[in-house]
């Protein structure tokens, strides 16, 4: 069943991702990189959670070896540890966002968060995955999006995922059981043991959608020429896309980078709504023209 529910939401995440780089491809190329400000060294949740999964999945393979309800207890502990996963929110609120023609920004959910204290200025709480799940929904219905609650409904189970990481659940023979919040509520294991299936698929071909199209950008031509005499660069290796370059007329150029290890740029500035732009250097030395390292470009 995996394989199929994996086709069935690849379909619909290559047709979503097609949408979006088709309408906005400049900001669908920032969302493929998830653009931020400099980082050295290991600060990339996305890539922890690529790591832990794949000692997750080790220890999945001893549990179904065990049997009993182990399988069950490490599968709900991924699938809450994925459905929380604020790189994964913030991707896609960028793709709705390029799909509905707005500018990508850094953090999409910024306007939810929270100030902890006055004396606190900086701390804030994040938004719950609830709320983030809703306000895509939100967004995707925006965007003329028909597909995206459904799909998402067939395995986020809020009260379930609640009722895990708060420790409040038992799992019987055949149910899995929970009190917090209101009455005693239950739910079959087959259930249970279907939106944990089905989130595994959906984010294996969420993955594999990514992926695919940093690879494609391998194929797509280097340098493009910008409406304001601006040449963009695609940075492509063996593995895709990982960044881009911006060069201006006068010399100047922009850069981004993102490597596993850290994200590097120069001459890039975000603006307070989050949207990225560019310090661009002497305007008075710009000219009607395109260039690349000071080079006029054909």
């Amino acid at each position: 069943m995996q394989e199929e529910y994996r086709k069935e939401y690849k379909e619909y995440l290559m047709e979503l991702f097609s949408e979006a780089a088709e309408n906005s491809p400049i900001d669908f190329i920032y969302s493929l990189l998830r653009v931020t400000g400099l980082h050295f060294g290991h600060w990339d949740p996305y890539v922890e959670l690529r790591r832990a999964f794949e000692d997750y999945n080790k220890i999945l393979s001893f549990a179904n070896e065990q049997g009993g309800k182990m399988p069950l207890r490490v599968g709900l502990l991924m699938y809450c540890q994925a459905i929380e996963m604020t790189a994964i929110h913030e991707l896609l609120a960028n793709i709705f966002r390029c799909k509905s023609g707005l500018p990508f920004v850094i953090k999409p959910f910024m306007d939810m968060q929270r100030p902890v204290k006055k004396r606190a200025p900086f701390s804030v709480i994040p938004p719950s995955a609830n709320s983030k799940i809703k306000r895509l929904k939100k967004m995707a219905s925006e965007s003329g999006d028909t597909q995206f609650e459904a799909v998402i409904e067939s395995f986020y189970d809020d009260q379930i995922r609640n009722a895990f990481v708060h420790s409040d659940y038992c799992i019987t023979d055949d149910e899995f059981r929970w009190t917090e919040g209101g009455n005693s509520t239950s739910k079959d294991l087959s259930y249970i043991s279907e939106i944990i299936t089905r989130c595994f698929a959906f984010y294996e071909a969420l993955f594999n959608t990514w992926k695919s199209y940093l690879q494609w950008f391998k194929t797509y031509p280097r340098f493009t020429k910008m409406p304001q005499f601006e040449v963009f660069e695609l940075l492509t290796n063996e593995e895709g896309l990982f960044g881009f370059a911006v060069h201006f007329s006068n010399g100047q150029k922009a850069f981004f980078e993102r490597h596993e290890e850290k994200v590097d740029s120069c001459n890039l500035y975000i603006e307070k709504d989050g949207s990225i732009n560019f310090f661009v250097g002497d305007l008075e030395k710009l000219e009607k023209a395109w260039k690349v390292d000071g080079k006029e470009f054909e």
